[in-house]
């Protein structure tokens, strides 16, 4: 990157970054002029985004007011109206010639938005989307303040905008239009207005006064003239007793009163009827719209303007709540769901906790397709999806849509005939999986909440993914230690008895000894004792293999728990020649049903690991133990124990408590505990409060009492 190719490329062939033989193979193959310039760019560019990210959250961190024109950014306002598309393109195009990025911003206002506009809106921000806009949704009334503050915030340099079509009064009253207060308070940023379609915006002349369209129900305008019209004939009735400020006071609590639950259009219809009612029937003269006293104009005035606006402010009032009710709502589905997905630890969980988050939310059924390790999405929805898509043509449709990274299905502009719309599940530019949801016409609010939950969604199942995928490689590390601790241990136990038998066998063909018979006696156990100790380690290796291998035959029959135990000293008297072993049986202890070979290695393993461990001349003690179906062998040393931390991995593969004496490839405990669990028993270790270790085999077996005649 810091680096003109031609400097690379001479510092290559100079043998400066690699060898000189590696040198002229990178230069005549990948590393050619062409791609270090293609390398270099890419690298720039990179380095330039994420020094902008690192500008952009300076200036948060520090409230610094933007913008600071380290680099050209754009931002459009995107909204309903038909020229959003022109602006949107055009906008696209400047950015492009630039090599600047560019942000489209919708902001929301109380004003509701008819289906045409909803359908327009969504197509305006799909198209900013897939032109390669960065999206940020705000809520505000005042456009021209929610703009500015996006643009500071991201520290645009340039705002693109069209030309005002609202009408001229609209526009004075709200201090201007949009593009004059854009100008007006955008200070240091530039300000772009743009003519959508030249040929649609001169066909339609700029009004100065245009009635403002029914947007609430027609039942709101009924039931608003209904209130008046009976509030009147209540007031009329009672003519005799109130005077007609008094009624005015009352018709104003109407008005107000509606307010609560309409909108503005049938506010207005009922502050206008209120006003005339008022006038003509009770205002003297009555039945006339003329007015006797002066101050009786300035009253009736009065009267209209506090009743449309008190009924417009309250209305306002009650759209604020029901959008902060609603950005509650989110927050908090939201916050539920990010809470969920943390909580699930695999992926059937999390797409559980998606499935659920989404049909609580939205109340659609959904279908989630997971990519699988081949790179390629499945087949078949998984098993905690609600949709299952019926016909091949939706499966190929989700295909679709993993394979170009892009929405596609019911409502889009890409395979509609799709009875579900589909959703790349996307992470850092890799799609790991595709969501199918079955809806209808999504606002757009909606919308940007559903894809939060799509973003949090797809970041749980690539964390899972990712959580996998360490285990595995935790896996293959612990694997690749342990055959290192193998081949290790057992290089040692093969070399040192090997030693010995290479080393007795050419003594023995020395002629000098092949005279002394005591000599030749020596060689001969030595050689014995190696072979028993080569004997022990492939069985030990055998036993673990079928062990691990789940080829471990348990064959029960009657035995003898004494003739096990006296067969263990027999067979490891020279091993614990060292060692005074004490063996105590329990009082008629009966004849059990085990695997009598097999029981025997257990007890052999833990007798051997006692006298290697322990100091010469110590006792090891074997007791035996019979209480309610259960055999006790306990084996006990006088050694110095096993330290605290090691008594719990005592049994593992491979595991040797540090400090141990060299030799050994710690597999004896971890067979035993093998060859107890596969009799159904369990084996455990503790530290004697006097000293040493005690190992308890514990062995539900079947009995009958010893008899002379089995004897």
């Amino acid at each position: 990157m810091d680096l003109p190719p031609d400097e690379l490329l001479a510092r290559l062939k100079e043998g400066k970054v690699y060898a000189p033989d590696k040198s002229a193979a990178a230069v005549n193959n990948f590393f050619r002029k062409g791609n270090l310039t293609a390398l270099r760019e890419i690298a720039l560019r990179k380095t330039a985004e994420r020094v902008d990210l690192q500008l952009r959250d300076y200036m948060q961190e520090h409230s610094i007011s933007g913008p600071w024109k380290t680099v050209e950014r754009l931002m459009i306002g995107v909204g309903p109206s038909p020229y959003s598309e022109q602006l949107i393109r055009w906008t696209k195009r400047i950015a492009a010639t630039m090599e600047a990025p560019w942000v489209a911003v919708y902001v929301k206002t109380q004003r509701p938005l008819s289906d045409d506009a909803e359908k327009r809106l969504k197509k305006n921000i799909a198209l900013a989307e897939e032109l390669g806009a960065e999206l940020v949704t705000t809520s505000d009334d005042n456009v021209a303040h929610a703009l500015l503050r996006v643009a500071k915030q991201n520290n645009v340099t340039q705002i693109v905008i069209g030309k005002s079509m609202t009408p001229r009064l609209r526009d004075l009253l709200h201090g201007g239009s949009l593009v004059d207060r854009l100008i007006r308070e955008s200070g240091a940023i530039d300000i772009y207005v743009v003519q959508g379609d030249a040929g649609g915006l001169q066909s339609k002349r700029r009004r100065f006064f245009e009635i403002p369209g029914i947007n609430s129900p027609l039942k709101q305008y009924v039931i608003s003239c209904g209130a008046v019209f009976g509030a009147t004939i209540a007031c009329y009735l009672a003519s005799r007793y109130i005077d007609y400020r008094s009624v005015g006071m009352f018709l104003l609590f109407i008005i107000s009163v509606l307010s609560l639950f309409f909108g503005r259009g049938p506010l207005f219809l009922a502050a206008l009827l209120s006003t005339v009612f008022w006038d003509y029937l009770f205002i003297p003269p009555v039945f006339t719209f003329s007015i006797a006293h002066p101050s009786d104009v300035m009253m009736v005035s009065l009267f209209f303007m506090v009743a449309l606006a008190s009924g417009i402010l309250t209305t306002r009032i009650r759209t604020k709540e029901t959008m902060v009710r609603r950005r509650e709502f989110q927050a908090t589905a939201l916050y539920s769901f990010v809470n969920e997905l943390a909580a699930a630890e695999n992926t059937d969980e999390i797409a559980r906790a998606g499935v659920k988050s989404l049909r609580n939310v939205f109340t659609m059924p959904v279908a989630l397709f997971i990519a699988g390790e081949d790179g390629t999405v499945d087949k078949a929805p998984h098993p905690a999806s609600t949709f299952r898509p019926p016909a091949e043509k939706e499966l190929s449709v989700a295909e679709w849509v993993f394979a170009n990274k892009k929405p596609a299905g019911a409502g889009t502009a890409t395979l509609p005939f799709a009875e579900a719309v589909y959703y790349p599940l996307i992470v850092h530019g890799t799609c790991i999986g595709v969501a199918g949801l079955v809806t209808k016409v999504m606002t757009s609010e909606n919308g940007a909440l559903l894809v939060m939950f799509l973003h949090q969604w797809a970041f749980a199942l690539d964390r899972a993914r990712l959580r996998v995928e360490a285990e595995k490689t935790t896996i293959l590390k612990e694997s690749e230690r342990l055959n290192k601790t193998l081949l290790s241990s057992i290089s040692h136990e093969l070399r040192t008895p090997l030693a010995t038998i290479t080393g007795s066998s050419s003594s023995l063909m020395d002629p000098g000894v092949a005279e002394n018979k005591i000599a030749q006696g020596i060689l001969a156990g030595e050689i014995r004792t190696a072979s028993m100790r080569l004997n022990r380690l492939v069985e030990n290796l055998l036993d673990m293999t079928r062990i691990e291998s789940g080829g471990l035959n348990v064959l029960f029959d009657w035995c003898d728990i004494r003739d096990l135990i006296n067969g263990v000293t027999t067979d490891l008297h020279d091993e614990l020649s060292e060692h005074t072993v004490v063996v105590t049986f329990a009082e008629d202890l009966p004849l059990v049903k085990l695997d009598g070979p097999i029981i025997q290695q257990a007890i052999a393993n833990i007798v051997l690991n006692a006298a290697q461990y322990t100091p010469s001349g110590t006792k090891i003690i074997i007791k035996t133990d019979f209480k309610a179906g259960n055999i006790f062998l306990i084996v006990e040393d006088e050694g110095p124990g096993i330290p605290e931390d090691s008594l719990k991995k005592i049994f593992e593969k491979f595991y040797r408590a540090p400090g141990s004496r060299a030799g050994g490839t710690g597999l004896g405990l971890s067979i035993t505990h093998g060859f107890v669990t596969a009799h159904g028993g369990s084996v455990e270790v503790r530290n004697r409060p006097e000293g040493g270790a005690r190992f308890i085999i514990r062995l539900p077996v079947e009995s009958k009492p010893f008899t002379l005649s089995e004897a």
